[in-house]
Order: C-alpha cells, then sequence, then structure tokens
C-alpha cells in the first residue's frame, strides 16, 4: 500500500533530471545557446522521447523563468536579462494622471536648476583655480629671475611640489579615486549639490524612490 508506483517513479526520475539539466545549464560559459541544442540535450538525459515533449519542455522552462526563448535562441541567465530589459526600458508602474507623477516631474525641474547652479560654481571655482596656478607660477619665475635666485627658490619649488604630490595621495586614499582633473571636478560636483540640496530642502530619497515608481 505504501509503495512506490511506476508513475511516481518515472516523476521523480524526471524531477532529478530537470535538477541535473539545470545544474549543467549554469555551469554553461557561454550565456546563450542554440533552441536545437536544448532540446537535443533534453532529450539526451532522457527528459523527453521526441521533438515534440523536448519543445515543450523548453517552452516550460521559458515560461517558469528559468531560461529567456528568444528567436531560437535560449538565454540561460534569465535575471541577466530582466535586468538589461529593465535598464533599457524603465516601466512606469503608476498611472499618468498619478498625483505622483506631477510631484515627480516638480522635483526632476527642481533637480535639475540645482545641477546647473552647481555645475556653474565648480565652473567658476576651477576658473579660479587656474588663474590661482598662473598667478603662482608668475610669482615663481619673478622671485627666481630677478628678486631672489635658484639657489633659494629650488627648496621652495621641491617642498611645494612634494605637497601637490601628498595632497594628491590623500586625495586618492579618501575618495578612491584616481587624482586626475575630470575626478577632481565629479567630486566638486557632487559636493556642491548634495550642500545645495540640504540647503533647498530637496529629498533626494524621495526623488530616487518617485523616479523609479514613475
Amino acid at each position: 500500500e505504501g509503495g512506490m508506483t511506476v508513475q511516481e517513479a518515472k516523476r521523480l526520475i524526471r524531477q532529478v533530471n530537470v535538477q541535473a539539466l539545470k545544474k549543467q545549464l549554469h555551469t554553461k560559459e557561454c550565456p546563450c545557446m542554440d533552441y536545437t541544442e536544448l532540446a537535443s540535450l533534453c532529450k539526451e538525459m532522457g527528459l523527453a522521447d521526441s521533438s515534440d515533449e523536448a519543445r515543450k519542455l523548453v517552452l516550460a522552462m521559458d515560461e517558469a523563468g528559468e531560461i529567456v526563448l528568444f528567436r531560437n535562441k535560449v538565454y540561460l541567465d534569465a535575471q541577466e536579462i530582466a535586468e538589461l530589459v529593465s535598464r533599457a526600458l524603465p516601466l512606469r508602474l503608476v498611472g499618468e494622471d498619478d498625483p505622483r507623477v506631477k510631484e515627480f516631474e516638480e522635483l526632476h525641474d527642481r533637480k535639475e536648476s540645482i545641477d546647473e547652479i552647481a555645475d556653474r560654481q565648480v565652473r567658476k571655482f576651477l576658473w579660479v583655480g587656474l588663474l590661482a596656478l598662473t598667478g603662482g607660477t608668475g610669482l615663481f619665475v619673478r622671485l627666481t629671475f630677478w628678486e631672489l635666485s635658484w639657489d633659494v627658490m629650488e627648496p621652495i619649488a621641491f617642498f611645494m611640489t612634494t605637497g601637490f604630490i601628498i595632497a594628491g595621495y590623500a586625495y586618492f586614499l579618501f575618495s578612491r579615486r584616481d587624482p586626475t582633473y575630470q575626478g577632481l571636478m565629479h567630486s566638486l560636483l557632487a559636493s556642491r549639490r548634495r550642500r545645495l540640496m540640504r540647503r533647498m530642502g530637496f529629498d533626494y530619497q524621495k526623488y530616487k524612490a518617485l523616479e523609479k515608481q514613475c
């Protein structure tokens, strides 16, 4: 009475073979394969006795989200494909008449305004830095060839150069970015943007949450 029937044994063997097939697919280095190759693999592992049964099994795996079947190609990592599609084609989770859409548009306009202000301020700061470096170089030239001499200015130039190297290394340690002009500009932009958001009472977390929904 408590014994296993033939049908139950076949079903159990089929489930074991399905799990073995999944494991074998996940170990493949190539992220995709031909549909005919997967169908043949199903028949080789005893999961299907005919091409029609293999086709039904592949379609069932596609509907279950185990694989992605598209134009006779089988993509093995369904989760990765879903993430790529969601990034390329973001879906709106709310209707156009939802009040959250209007709120998001208002926040988006405010954020763009903050970004523009931060960009202008950072560019002004960078221009001031260029003028300061140019003026400092001119001062060094004046002191070296007219006021003093190279014997006096050489150790000063050495220590100033060492100071710039130390500053660049410290920037790398704290920001974990290469000390490049572009990296410096991005860091200044991010810092200035955060300050402006705090000053203007802009809720960035709420903006990001609405962005995902709208």
